[in-house]
């Protein structure tokens, strides 16, 4: 499918469906080590998240101005559930 004399196309299409069990997230927390009221030191906590989904698009357009000359654009949405 083309469009504006086949110099405006869409180009392939994506849907996609993540559906993730047992996630497991990690999370870095700084901290202030000696007491001189700078964080210079950090740890990791890592915790089970449980299950979630994840579904988007994503959506791909050129356009061919001149011989020379094309524009390409993306646009990607995705919808996280936890």
């Amino acid at each position: 499918m083309r469009f504006l004399d086949d110099k405006l196309f869409p180009e392939p299409r994506l849907y996609f469906l993540h559906d993730y069990k047992d996630i497991q997230l990690s999370v870095f927390t700084s901290f202030d080590s000696n007491g001189d009221g700078v964080n210079d030191a950090s740890f990791g906590d890592f915790t089970n998240a449980g299950a979630g989904t994840v579904q988007g698009i994503e959506l791909e357009y050129a356009w061919q101005m001149s011989e020379f000359f094309s524009l390409r654009a993306t646009f990607r949405g995705w919808m996280p559930e936890l």
